[in-house]
């Protein structure tokens, strides 16, 4: 199995990390930490998360539940395509564009 990143999943991941760092300086490691072991959880079994807008699935956060990764499976290729990281307040089209 392949997984990409699109290159504004970091500046998306980052953005979240430090917002979360300003309420505590640990906060944000954390966050980081569970995104990243979403990002494994999402590349072993990425049919196990709902299809949320044409065939983008979304994996929710656990600790920091407000948050969701958005993702692309292509099975023939077997390849995940993390495209966005979105805070749940944010218009649900958020990232959707992204290839």
């Amino acid at each position: 199995m392949t997984l990409e990143y699109h290159p504004l999943f970091a500046t998306d991941l980052l953005e979240a990390a430090r917002y979360l760092a300003n309420e505590d300086s640990l906060l944000g490691f954390e966050f980081i930490k569970e995104v990243e072991e979403a990002v494994v959880e999402i590349k072993k079994h990425p049919l196990l998360f709902p299809t949320v807008y044409k065939e983008i699935r979304r994996k929710r956060l656990k600790r920091f539940k407000a948050y969701s990764i958005r993702f692309r499976y292509n099975e023939q290729k077997q390849l995940v395509r993390v495209l966005s990281l979105t805070h749940g307040a944010r218009h649900p089209k958020t990232g959707t564009g992204r290839r």
